[in-house]
């Protein structure tokens, strides 16, 4: 009665691993596909910033130039186009630094999702490698009592 309770036993500790390896690599999967949504949504909040900047600095572009006008300068030539020229590169480079970085965020989130992916899969591999081991040891074990109950059988026929 004890060997079948055995393989039963080896049988269900197997399939647990297995159970074990599969889950982990669901959740693997499911968090990486949030990650995947939370890095999108920042890109698209970067995107939305970068426009509202961008019109921002060209209200503020808008005002420096009538203020500049309004004190009789030319903005169009000499030090005061320069001027103006130079605060409009210094607020796109702004702006293109924003982008930047955004980019790199994104790509440090998608590294998180592929990195949740393969820990699932090495979980799933570890769990597959549990299960083999514990069948493969649960196999000795059966195998030794089978071998010990033919023993004994055959001293007491003896």
């Amino acid at each position: 009665m004890a060997i079948p309770l055995q393989i039963a036993s080896t049988v269900m500790k197997a399939g647990a691993s297995i159970q074990q390896g599969q889950m982990a690599m669901q959740s693997a999967r499911y968090n990486a596909k949030v990650i995947g949504r939370q890095a999108e949504q920042e890109a698209e909040a970067s995107l939305e910033s970068m426009a509202r900047k961008r019109t921002e600095n060209e209200r503020a572009l808008s005002s420096i130039k009538l203020r500049m006008q309004e004190s009789g300068l030319d903005t169009t030539q000499g030090s005061s186009a320069d001027y103006f020229d130079e605060a409009t590169s210094r607020l796109e480079l702004q702006i293109l630094d924003e982008a930047r970085q955004s980019n790199f965020r994104d790509r440090a989130r998608r590294n998180e999702a592929q990195m949740q992916i393969y820990q699932g899969k090495v979980a799933r591999a570890n769990a597959q490698a549990t299960a083999m081991g514990q069948l493969i040891g649960g196999a000795a074990k059966i195998s030794g009592r089978m071998e010990d109950v033919a023993n004994a059988s055959k001293t007491t026929t003896s």
